[in-house]
């Protein structure tokens, strides 16, 4: 994937596949900027791992994420590696989910993914290299009763990580 020295930045870093990758990232050289809301995870994280800078930041907030968009557009290194993995799952008949539940699935799960993309992109464009993952799920794939509100946003990942895809070439031309 990449150099030792590189600066990664990883989303939904202080449990689960985002804290593990965070790890490897550090025991392979990167420099990590681990992100979550969740400041005491956080600590233990950096505290496990030399090389994992952790940074706060709750991505349902859109002004928090502005702000960490800014601090990230603002680095003197570039981001070379973006995991975008912070998300989570609501269930619930159409019908039952608020419109607020809503909104906040989708800033977190798409709307914050495609705002931090954007903060890393034109640095990736300096370095003439970058790694974007941005974990989805089968639901992105296959809708399951129950769970329409969560699998359209992960519907939505799919479909920007495949436009992503295909506008490198456009760009790098």
């Amino acid at each position: 994937m990449g150099e030792k020295g590189q600066m990664a930045l990883v989303t939904g870093a202080s449990s689960g596949i985002g804290r593990e990758t965070a790890i490897r990232l550090a025991e392979k050289g990167f420099k990590v900027i681990a992100a979550a809301r969740r400041r005491e995870r956080l600590a233990e994280l950096a505290d496990q791992a030399q090389g994992i800078t952790p940074q706060q930041v709750d991505l349902s907030d859109p002004e928090d994420v502005e702000r960490f968009c800014r601090e990230i557009s603002n680095l003197q290194e570039s981001v070379s590696v973006l995991i975008n993995n912070a998300g989570y799952s609501i269930r619930g008949a159409l019908e039952d989910v608020s419109m607020e539940a809503v909104r906040r699935v989708f800033e977190v799960n798409l709307f914050a993914m495609i705002r931090v993309t954007q903060a890393c992109l034109p640095g990736m464009r300096r370095l003439r290299r970058g790694t974007i993952v941005n974990l989805s799920s089968i639901a992105g794939k296959f809708t399951f009763p129950l769970g329409g509100v969560y699998a359209s946003t992960k519907h939505a990942v799919e479909a920007i990580t495949d436009a992503l895809r295909m506008e490198r070439y456009v760009l790098l031309e």
